[in-house]
């Protein structure tokens, strides 16, 4: 009987992880965590702690805020399952950490498989609001809650993952990385791009509108190729219809805009927090901001139940000042490398998670959680791998 190439097959399971994100939620973290428990098995080398340290050692400090927290906090089952959610977080770099040699094809994979994954996520919110529509005759069966509900997914996060996607497709056609300016390449990313309108969240403007300037600018400053000028009209061709879309969708009497319900959100957040230091504990965000909402007569709040939709104001609110300092640490670390090393597809990738962490709280859920850590061991294993090998991690390489 042949010897199972364990390697291969940890690859393979890590393959399947990337390509379930988008789709299912339930399938995602189980696989997730088989893939954990085979990882733990497949090789013991005395180097394994310090490489999980190195790749880590940011995810590691946030997650103590968070344990931490748990010691003050009045609702711990709460706090348990905050830092349940948070799993993948530790997971993933232990996983990543016996992946030898992690080199541009394996990025390439890995992006090639997450971008399988949210193609066929979109497909089946596409077919599902379709059949939705035939049935009830309700065109918003096609537009935000609605079209995810067949995956079971919130448009927020899809919406996070198609920017990523869409983002890694135009920089692989432009710097000619493994995509091809082809007829399918893009009616794909076109797919891709439709499906990221149609979920409907506001944040995505500003993070597509960053996106599309730095291919602009870089087109207009620089020598140009016909693959990157297929490349620039695309890009043209998405900015006027993401500009007509937008003028469509929110109107002249801006009813779909929801700032005002943020900043509320947001002023309550700040205002509940009884320590500026420490906040209140790990599990207690709940109890305590719905205490307030009702205090306040924010009754519409409470009965929502309510995060404050801020990413930095909802750490700042559980673990105050310190867990905020760590929160920059997790998502700047990567970001960091990205800038210092000039490494394009990073600054493209991480930058946007500044702007949703301004109106989402992205690391409260699952979803959120598992994308980020995804993203954050891609980037931070090839720097790894490229410095310890001794090779030049600039504009030549993925990263």
């Amino acid at each position: 009987m042949p010897k199972i190439n364990k390697t291969k097959v940890l690859w393979s399971m890590m393959l399947l992880c990337v390509s379930l994100i988008p789709i299912s939620q339930f399938l995602s973290v189980r696989i997730i965590f088989l893939t954990f428990l085979f990882a733990v098995v497949v090789d013991r080398h005395s180097d394994n702690v310090n490489i999980i340290f190195k790749q880590s050692w940011d995810i590691l400090l946030y997650l103590s805020v968070l344990v931490v927290g748990l010691i003050y906090t009045q609702d711990l089952q709460t706090g348990i399952r905050v830092i349940e959610t948070s799993f993948s977080l530790i997971a993933l770099p232990i996983i990543f950490s016996k992946i030898r040699n992690f080199e541009e094809i394996k990025m390439r994979q890995l992006f090639f498989a997450f971008i399988s994954g949210i193609t066929a996520a979109s497909a089946l919110s596409l077919i599902g609001a379709l059949f939705e529509y035939l049935n009830s005759g309700d065109k918003n069966s096609f537009f935000s809650n609605q079209l995810t509900s067949l995956i079971d997914s919130h448009p927020t996060y899809l919406a996070y993952y198609l920017i990523s996607a869409i983002t890694f497709g135009l920089y692989s056609i432009y710097y000619q990385k493994g995509l091809g300016a082809s007829f399918q390449t893009f009616l794909l990313l076109t797919l891709l791009f439709v499906m990221l309108m149609l979920t409907g969240s506001s944040t995505i403007f500003i993070v597509v509108l960053f996106v599309f300037s730095f291919f602009l600018l870089k087109y207009l400053l620089e020598e140009k190729t016909e693959q990157q000028t297929k490349v620039f009209i695309l890009i043209i061709f998405f900015a006027i219809f993401m500009f007509a879309y937008n003028l469509f969708y929110y109107g002249a009497d801006n009813i779909n805009n929801d700032s005002w319900e943020r900043l509320g959100l947001w002023n309550s957040a700040i205002e509940a927090n009884p320590n500026f230091l420490l906040g209140v504990g790990t599990g207690d965000y709940n109890l305590v901001l719905n205490k307030y909402f009702l205090d306040h007569d924010l009754n519409e709040f409470a009965k929502n139940n309510f995060n404050s939709h801020n990413q930095f104001l909802q750490v700042y609110f559980s673990n105050g000042l310190i867990g905020v300092l760590f929160l920059l640490l997790l998502l700047g670390r990567p970001l960091y490398i990205s800038v210092r090393y000039q490494n394009t597809l990073g600054i493209l990738i991480f930058f946007p998670f500044l702007m949703y962490g301004m109106t989402e709280v992205f690391l409260g859920r699952y979803q959120g959680v598992v994308f980020f850590a995804f993203l954050h061991q891609i980037f931070i294993s090839n720097h790894l791998y490229n410095s310890s090998s001794n090779l030049p991690m600039k504009q030549s390489s993925i990263l």
